[in-house]
């Protein structure tokens, strides 16, 4: 389908992501088979997702140099209407698709998990169920009644369309409109931002998102949730109790080119890249 020439947008800023060197063509038959794909495609949907899949956007257009391929972020629900819209070639979202979504076709590439974070100089080492929902709440509105310092507690919520948040309510049993937000972050790098520039915050992120931003040394700490460890290795072996499958999704059967992309995006090089994202693959 006609797409039109679209930045990449991950995150808080803009990255312009034009993939899609030109290159020509040896003489060999080898040469002729790597650069046989060409053509553009549109990804759009989960900013959970797009810096993953922008980087395995780069490296599917360095082996097929005669490939464009555009990634953009905006959120899983912008990926499935985009899709139905015929405005993309591929959605990104960052759960499973809903029985009313059965007109869409989704192709799973990991897992992921839901945890809250807090700044590394907040001393509360773990919450419970009840002690969540009685933050977000508004029941609990001061650190001090949770074992921390005596502070006034940020509640950081996510839009209620966001799947982080829609597992946060879901496993905790809270309806938004009991939630008691004092800001909104549209995304993980929003949510993150918040808790490191106010060390009273608390927010619902991505556990594979939250470790990376862990390991390039932002000063947060991940929660354990009822004594389990919010990480990878949790998401793993199934002892983190919120998990959700990373979703790339289609309108039908997906064009040769889109397919060819999704199935290097779960091939073994598409696994180191989810892996490098602190991302769970799926067993294939």
């Amino acid at each position: 389908m006609a797409t039109k020439v679209l930045p990449v947008l991950v995150g808080l800023g803009l990255w312009s992501l034009v993939m899609g060197l030109v290159g020509g063509c040896g003489d060999n038959q080898g040469q002729k088979a790597v650069t046989a794909l060409s053509g553009r495609l549109v990804v759009t949907g989960s900013s959970t997702m797009a810096p993953m899949v922008a980087a395995m956007a780069k490296q599917f257009t360095t082996k097929y140099p005669d490939v464009l391929i555009q990634v953009r972020a905006g959120g899983s629900l912008r990926g499935i209407s985009d899709c139905r819209q015929g405005l993309n070639d591929i959605g990104m979202v960052s759960r499973a698709l809903h029985a009313n979504e059965g007109d869409l076709l989704a192709y799973p590439l990991g897992k992921d998990g839901a945890c809250l974070i807090i700044h590394k100089d907040n001393p509360v080492a773990s919450l419970s169920s009840e002690q969540v929902v009685a933050i977000f709440s508004g029941q609990i509105s001061n650190w001090r009644e949770a074992g921390g310092h005596n502070a006034p507690i940020t509640v950081v919520a996510r839009p209620p369309d966001r799947p982080t948040q829609e597992l946060f309510e879901a496993f905790f049993h809270v309806d938004y409109q009991a939630i008691k937000p004092s800001l909104t972050a549209g995304d993980n790098a929003e949510a993150i931002k918040a808790v490191v520039q106010d060390p009273r915050a608390i927010a619902p992120i991505s556990v594979g998102e939250a470790e990376r931003n862990l390991e390039f040394g932002a000063p947060i700490k991940l929660l354990p949730l009822n004594g389990v460890t919010a990480s990878k290795g949790q998401v793993r072996d199934g002892s983190f109790p919120i998990t959700r499958t990373l979703n790339l999704i289609t309108k039908g059967n997906p064009s040769r080119l889109a397919e060819a992309f999704m199935a290097f995006a779960r091939s073994p090089e598409g696994i180191k890249i989810i892996e490098s994202y602190d991302f769970v693959p799926l067993e294939q």
